[in-house]
C-alpha cells in the first residue's frame, strides 16, 4: 500500500497470482484500487470494499 497525504491506494500487481489470498477488506482509508492488483487470485472468495474507493483499475480483479 502507499500513503500519500493521508490517502492509501494499492500498487499495480499487489498481489497479482496470489494464490493463498481468500479473503481481502479494503479500508475506508483506501481511495483507489490499482490495475491487476488481484489479477488472477483464483482462492479469493470475499472482498469488502470501504466506502471511500473511487477508482478501481482495469483488470483488478481478472481471472478471479
Amino acid at each position: 500500500l502507499f500513503t500519500k497525504n493521508t490517502k492509501i491506494t494499492t500498487f499495480e500487481d499487489s498481489f497479482k497470482n496470489c494464490s493463498s489470498l481468500k479473503s481481502v477488506t479494503i479500508g475506508n482509508s483506501v481511495t483507489s484500487i490499482e490495475e491487476n492488483v488481484f489479477c488472477e487470485c483464483g482462492a479469493l472468495e470475499n472482498v469488502l470494499i470501504g466506502s471511500r474507493v473511487k477508482k478501481i483499475g482495469i483488470n483488478a480483479w481478472h481471472r478471479i
